[in-house]
């Protein structure tokens, strides 16, 4: 897994407010569960930023994010969504990346939540394997233009 420097240094991320571990005890004592230790490693490294990355979904098909949410707005949005799910950022159209699964016994997998169909659609079978799939808007798009 790439660490959090390679990640802010592989997607170019200039501005970013990290996490304090605080926070993060704040955030597991509300959902009752831990974090994903690669998630708590992001947060402290990285935490809230805007940054412009995809996320190949398919041959054709891509998502591009473009906010990772601070402790705070974490806190204020999980009330939008049931137990086990924790917002954490968003996509081009506003929809909600979330952790699903976040229980004492299970493995967060990464979803995003697309508004206006009422669904969620998986992305990553843990928040490793999403970091891992980031990479920057410019190199995802050429990629697609290679392939046209």
């Amino acid at each position: 897994m790439m660490n959090s420097q390679e990640l802010i240094q592989r997607l170019g991320i200039k501005a970013h407010s990290p996490a304090t571990a605080g926070d993060l005890d704040r955030i597991e004592h509300r959902i009752g569960a831990p974090l994903p230790s690669s998630f708590r490693e992001t947060w402290l490294s990285i935490g809230e930023c805007g940054l412009a990355a995809c996320v190949s979904l398919g041959p054709e098909r891509g998502l591009t994010v473009m906010e990772f949410f601070g402790p705070a707005r974490i806190l204020q949005d999980l009330d939008q969504f049931p137990p086990g799910v924790l917002p954490f950022g968003d996509d081009l159209m506003s929809n909600a990346l979330l952790l699903t699964g976040v229980t004492k016994n299970a493995t967060a997998r990464v979803g995003l939540y697309v508004w206006n169909e009422t669904k969620l659609f998986p992305i990553a079978d843990s928040f490793a394997e999403f970091l891992s799939s980031l990479m920057p808007a410019r190199e995802y798009h050429a990629a697609l233009e290679q392939k046209s």
